[in-house]
């Protein structure tokens, strides 16, 4: 399953889902690449669309009704999301974001994302899970959290880098001033770099950091 399909399912039933334009036709949509009902890409998105690389069947002039309605539905793009079979649930604060990563035995299929920015449409990359899959779609990373004790274990680490008074520059950046490293804790930081530096550019390093109450979205 398309996760454009998964998340027209779920928008379908809630009361600020946007209205679909009479005039569809069959033909093969330029975001997911399948023939079904479609409207002319020109009355849903403008040749200047930035996430249209993303597109499964560039080129066709379409884009299907689905689609349409994913697009143009507000929180798919302006917010964290996890979708279960017909039900779409907006993940508002680190608590929400956590406890879904975290959430074992979801409804199946679901997709997840996870964004800071608010100008991404998490529709055009966010995996479909099953078969007890656990991967989120990070901005444009692909996280894999299938290990949820990997992923409990590297939070709590994280959470008590933050507890000694590291920033998230520090954390991403493991550059921090002599200064603060003696604030730290020279032998925990030695530790703590030591770990840190081998999983730092991992998408799941760089989620758990996000993931932290109190961090900004930036």
């Amino acid at each position: 399953m398309h996760v454009i399909k998964l998340l027209s399912d779920a928008i379908t039933a809630l009361p600020d889902a946007p209205a679909i334009p009479s005039g569809a036709v069959k033909a093969t949509c330029e975001a997911t690449g399948l023939t079904t009902d479609c409207l002319l890409r020109k009355e849903v998105v403008s040749d200047n669309f930035t996430n249209q690389s993303r597109f499964n069947a560039l080129g066709t002039g379409y884009i299907s009704t689905m689609a349409y309605r994913v697009l143009k539905y507000k929180w798919e793009r302006a917010g964290s999301w996890i979708c279960y079979p017909e039900r779409f649930v907006r993940l508002k604060t680190k608590a929400d974001l956590l406890e879904g990563v975290l959430e074992q035995d979801k409804p199946e299929p679901w997709a997840g994302y996870i964004t800071t920015s608010y100008k991404k449409h998490g529709c055009l990359l966010a995996p479909v899970n099953a078969n007890g899959g656990n991967m989120w779609l990070f901005e444009t990373m692909i996280v894999n959290c299938n290990n949820q004790q990997k992923v409990e274990e590297w939070y709590n680490i994280i959470q008590e880098a933050r507890n000694r008074g590291v920033t998230k520059q520090i954390l991403l950046s493991l550059l921090p001033t002599a200064t603060q490293i003696m604030r730290y804790g020279l032998l925990w930081w030695h530790g703590f770099a030591e770990w840190a530096k081998k999983r730092r550019s991992t998408p799941l390093y760089k989620l758990v950091v996000y993931l932290q109450p109190g961090f900004d979205v930036k």
